[in-house]
């Protein structure tokens, strides 16, 4: 009788397998239709985890986009070229060499002012891209900007899928970032889920998977973010990254290089080589590239 009960439920379970994948991928349907599965408890409930280049992602993505500024430029300070944190404006101008007419994607946008790395290109050399800011606050301001580029109020995913994380929440400063591995019992007014997805996702919500510069400024998960991007998939010639344990300072005001050997590794494995070295920000060309060939010539 033991024996015939097992029967019956593996039968049963075997049903149900069957029910839920004929449900999912035979019976015919408006794909867009489906709720799109954007936290990780969706996203573990449902067959599989959505792929980065999943058509209802990438369109769910599109339609969060707000399209670039047509409207003069609100900058609070219009009369500095460089608005970079600390130097890195001057190394990129040397590398870029005055090009024109080229394209970026800049995470951890901020307010589109202070301390970017892309206004400048986008101001006087006609360059134009994609600015992501997390924090809610920052990217009103950001929009109040009038930049030239595409912007998104979301975060870059740590993870080669769509998923919510804890986002730490610090309106007007450039001290909010995501928690990984945080808990949803500390969730509180600082410590708030925030949406966040794979970078290449939203590069082809864009249709932009051929980038001059990505500027990575993640705030602690730079590394993580790199590791998603599918290299042989896309043509991004310069990276810069931020190398360094945010919010940690030696005593003699030094970072601490905690991601410097990895993100290098990684970037190497990948056809970067390694260009320059700032306090807080590693700077790397892709082999073969226009920019590599300005260097090696």
């Amino acid at each position: 009788m033991r024996s015939i009960c097992k029967g019956l439920t593996a039968a049963a379970v075997s049903l149900a397998v069957l029910f839920i994948i004929s449900s999912v991928f035979l019976t015919p349907r408006d794909p867009m239709s489906d709720q799109l599965p954007l936290t990780y408890g969706d996203l573990m409930r449902a067959p599989l985890r959505m792929a980065m280049d999943e058509p209802r992602l990438v369109q769910h993505v599109r339609r969060l986009l707000n399209a670039p500024s047509s409207q003069p430029y609100r900058l609070q300070r219009g009369d500095l070229n460089d608005t970079s944190q600390a130097g890195q404006l001057a190394y990129l101008r040397r590398l870029v060499a005055g090009k024109r007419g080229g394209t970026f994607f800049e995470a951890g946008a901020y307010d589109g002012e202070i301390h970017s790395n892309t206004l400048y290109f986008e101001r006087f050399l006609d360059w134009t891209g994609v600015l992501v800011e997390a924090e809610d606050w920052n990217y009103k301001n950001l929009l109040l900007r009038h930049r030239r580029a595409v912007t998104l109020n979301a975060c870059v995913s740590p993870a080669r899928y769509p998923q919510e994380f804890g986002f730490e929440h610090n309106p007007g400063t450039l001290v909010s970032y995501v928690e990984p591995e945080f808990e949803r019992a500390d969730l509180d007014s600082q410590l708030r889920l925030k949406q966040c997805f794979p970078l290449y996702t939203i590069l082809l919500a864009c249709d932009l998977t051929t980038l001059d510069l990505l500027t990575l400024d993640v705030e602690g998960i730079d590394s993580l973010v790199l590791h998603t991007i599918p290299w042989n998939r896309v043509d991004i010639k310069i990276v810069m990254v931020e190398y360094v344990q945010p919010g940690v300072q030696n005593n003699d005001g030094s970072f601490n290089p905690i991601y410097e050997q990895p993100i290098t590794n990684l970037m190497v494995e990948n056809g970067y080589l390694l260009v320059h070295r700032l306090e807080t920000d590693l700077i790397f060309v892709k082999n073969g590239s226009e920019y590599a060939r300005a260097i090696t010539s």
